[in-house]
């Protein structure tokens, strides 16, 4: 039989008693002999999340204070922060997208799908464990959420994949279609870094193109 040994950092011990009585529990009960093999991996990922609690929610607590401060600044310059249901802050001043849409270039139900889109791609890459461990420890109920949000994260990922495909199927006579989309609406980059004038002018109707055909998949 293997002997698990754990040993959780004397810093991050002194978190809080609640989170070492549980520790010390779960180490014991691993100790034991008679544990049948199911016992013994829920204990072991209780135990693991337990340990990976601490730096995620210093993570959380990072991110959310940077969140605030960029959102203090962006008032005080008398800009529009936006914060959707979901993906990041948005200061929409700076939003190429909604630039797009000022300028006429997008409709609003474009711009609606593109944001859609650009929600799933900040999704894609939010990182688990800060989702979802926070100040709830390891808990079996803890654990089940986060299992739902890997297949959550799973359908989102086959969202942009069958979206990606399809403008790639549909746009063969225009290839820019998928590069435009992925950079405007993923990565937030200025339709002009593709090119000015008449090539602005062609890129924005393949991104309006490639939002029309990746609208069917949302």
């Amino acid at each position: 039989m293997t002997t698990l040994k754990i040993e959780l950092p004397a810093h991050e011990r002194g978190r809080g008693p609640d989170e070492i009585k549980r520790f010390d529990r779960l180490k014991r009960k691993l100790e034991r002999h008679d544990l049948k093999d199911s016992q013994r991996e829920a204990a072991a990922a209780e135990l693991a999340a337990l340990e990976r609690a601490p730096a995620a929610r210093d993570d959380k607590a990072w991110r959310d204070a940077a969140a605030a401060e960029t959102e203090a600044l962006a008032t005080a310059r008398g800009e529009t922060v936006t914060q959707p249901k979901a993906g990041p802050m948005r200061v929409d001043d700076r939003d190429r997208l909604v630039a797009l849409k000022r300028g006429g270039w997008l409709t609003e139900r474009h711009l609606e799908v593109a944001l859609a889109f650009r929600a799933l791609y900040d999704a894609r890459g939010t990182d688990l464990g800060a989702l979802n461990y926070g100040d709830a420890g390891g808990t079996a109920t803890n654990i089940e959420r986060i299992v739902a949000e890997g297949f959550r994260r799973a359908k989102v990922t086959n969202t942009i994949c069958d979206a990606e495909m399809r403008i790639f199927r549909e746009c063969q006579d225009d290839p820019d279609c998928l590069v435009i989309f992925h950079g405007v609406v993923a990565l937030n980059k200025a339709l002009s870094s593709f090119g000015k004038g008449r090539a602005f002018e062609r890129n924005a109707q393949a991104l309006v193109r490639a939002i029309e055909i990746a609208e069917v998949e949302l």
